[in-house]
């Protein structure tokens, strides 16, 4: 999605999240949503461009799972550690893997960039399974 501004208040989300709060307000600060108040974010814009440019590329071996915390038809999401820290690893299979691995990354990026959404983690990277599934 693409990033956006909230005229209001000045915090920054992707397009998907603003639009989904408009009933409720900004959600870090509440200042009603008015139509017309979401702006392009170009310099996070900028950001996420520069971050998707850099796919990190992380080691299978090195994750530790432990539990599924979600699993869907095409995608199932664990708890794992990661060189000493949680996190969490979503594997994907399918045909839109590349698709759907750029567009967490780039929301990814936007988000622990400006620091708005408190429960999303920075993007570790991806990589492959012993079984060929996209592994993010």
């Amino acid at each position: 999605d693409d990033p956006v501004l909230l005229t209001g208040c000045g915090h920054s989300f992707c397009r998907g999240c603003a639009e989904a709060c408009r009933a409720r307000g900004c959600p870090i600060c509440r200042v009603p949503v008015k139509d017309g108040a979401l702006v392009s974010n170009v310099v996070v814009r900028s950001l996420v461009e520069e971050m998707c440019s850099k796919d990190k590329q992380v080691i299978f071996s090195h994750l530790h799972f432990q539990r599924c915390l979600h699993k869907s038809s095409r995608t199932t999401v664990h708890l794992a550690e990661y060189h000493g820290e949680l996190v969490a690893v979503k594997r994907m299979s399918g045909t839109d893997c590349d698709d759907s691995q750029q567009r967490l990354q780039a929301e990814a990026a936007a988000l622990s960039e400006v620091g708005v959404h408190p429960h999303l983690p920075a993007y570790l990277g991806s990589c492959e399974d012993d079984q060929g599934q996209t592994v993010l």
